[in-house]
């Protein structure tokens, strides 16, 4: 018996393989937790990273950090990142740049022209590109300004104060703002050319700087779920990661898309779980467009397609176009140029039908000759369409129709302040349409 080994399982081979690796340890990695942000300890200095949601950027020493509390409070107490902190709080916020000075020395007088060039080409979309000729142009107007002179600043530059420095600052203050202000919450989705989907965040509230209320850009999020969930949590991420309060949302507005509106599952249905008392409005002016559109449905769709293939005909060949120009000499007729009716813009469609009917004797003249001459098929089908009695009492009738309708979509599309008029008009709209088939003693029981 005292020859017999005790042998421990998987170990009978232990002798002849020799020593065992020792085990790697396991490296964790900390993830940043939101709630260092109200830490009045890194709040001035530390934000989320960019390019890494489970790490912290120092924005006084430009350095991406790790989560871990311990950490941070070494990196808090370093010597190089005291100097980066004494330096950044003698910096002013970019807006003071915009408040003018007499007594600003030159430098800054500098950098407060670059700052209003780039925020010129901002406000009024110009490509960034601009910013390789205009400072050049300002001093070329100007010989005998030496700020104009001075000014160095071409795309790149303005691209990083752009996307660097005036967007994170006022984002700031705008976020801000909204951790104590009560908002409205606008969203909207879009796809760029790259098939890139984007969602859209506006906050409306109440401005005591300037005494009304007034439309914030927040942010453009890519976003590559679309479903109602996909866009309500990018919606909550953003707010989490800024520490906006979601119940600081009041209201919503979006188009009438299911998946905003849905009663049960849509974003609307998602964020009133967080705020019940929240008020939702759709976008009215697409209502009445959807109503338009289906009341359009029932006409028959030779009218739009007509429309359609005489601008095609004539506005994609410069030859054709200046041919039709001397048959409207000729006619004396107004030279206009056709118009396309636009899938997306709601209000061209009346514009469309009225140019056709002021041009309708100088297309048919035209066409004629077109069918005679080219003997195309479509030039020959066009002129059977403009022959048509019937075609042309459709086309007549949305002339006639369609300004109400646009009447009031311009309404709730103004910028001025209308609310005190919108019943008004709506009922005058109502009744304008309903007294093309209904007696004026029954209307008034209607309305």
């Amino acid at each position: 018996m005292s020859d017999i080994r005790q042998v421990r399982p998987h170990d009978s081979d232990s002798d002849d393989e020799g020593p065992q690796t020792p085990k790697k340890k396991v490296k964790y990695d900390h993830k940043f937790q939101l709630k260092l942000l109200s830490d009045p300890k890194f709040s001035p200095w530390m934000i989320q990273s960019k390019k890494n949601p489970n790490k912290a950027f120092c924005t006084a020493c430009d350095s991406e950090l790790s989560g871990s509390i311990t950490l941070l409070e070494r990196h808090n107490l370093t010597e190089k990142h005291k100097k980066n902190m004494n330096a950044s709080n003698q910096h002013k916020k970019v807006t003071n740049y915009f408040q003018p000075s007499v007594s600003a020395s030159f430098e800054k007088q500098v950098v407060a022209s670059e700052l209003k060039m780039c925020a010129f080409i901002a406000e009024h979309n110009l490509p960034v590109s601009v910013m390789d000729h205009l400072p050049g142009f300002i001093a070329n107007v100007c010989p005998d300004s030496k700020i104009a002179s001075a000014v160095k600043c071409g795309r790149t530059k303005a691209s990083a104060i752009l996307g660097n420095v005036m967007g994170d600052a006022f984002l700031s203050e705008i976020v801000a703002r909204l951790k104590d202000t009560k908002f409205s919450l606008i969203i909207d989705e879009s796809t760029d050319l790259s098939t890139q989907k984007h969602l859209v965040l506006i906050a409306r509230f109440y401005d005591l700087e300037v005494q009304k209320t007034c439309d914030h850009f927040l942010s453009l999020l890519e976003v590559t779920d679309c479903t109602a969930q996909g866009i309500f949590s990018s919606i909550v991420q953003f707010f989490d990661r800024h520490l906006i309060p979601m119940k600081n949302v009041i209201g919503f507005a979006s188009d009438n898309a299911s998946v905003m509106m849905g009663e049960k599952g849509g974003v609307m249905a998602l964020l009133r779980k967080e705020n019940p008392s929240l008020f939702v409005q759709g976008c009215v002016c697409h209502s009445i467009a959807l109503c338009a559109s289906n009341a359009c449905g029932e006409l028959p769709n030779r009218v739009e397609e007509l429309a359609r293939n005489i601008h095609t005909y004539i506005m994609n060949s410069p030859k054709r176009f200046t041919e039709y120009e001397e048959f409207q000499k000729f006619t004396e007729a107004p030279l206009h140029r056709i118009l396309h009716p636009s899938f997306t813009r709601w209000l061209s469609l009346e514009e469309v039908v009225k140019r056709v009917l002021e041009q309708w004797p100088t297309l048919k003249l035209y066409f004629t000759s077109a069918a005679l001459e080219d003997k195309m098929a479509s030039a020959s089908a066009i002129l059977q369409e403009l022959h048509n009695p019937v075609i042309k009492m459709y086309f007549s009738f949305l002339a006639y129709i369609l300004p109400a309708v646009n009447k009031l979509n311009l309404d709730f599309q103004a910028t001025s302040l209308r609310i005190h008029k919108l019943r008004t008009s709506i009922s005058s709209s109502v009744k304008g349409i309903l007294s093309n088939f209904m007696k004026a003693d029954k209307l008034k029981a209607v309305i």
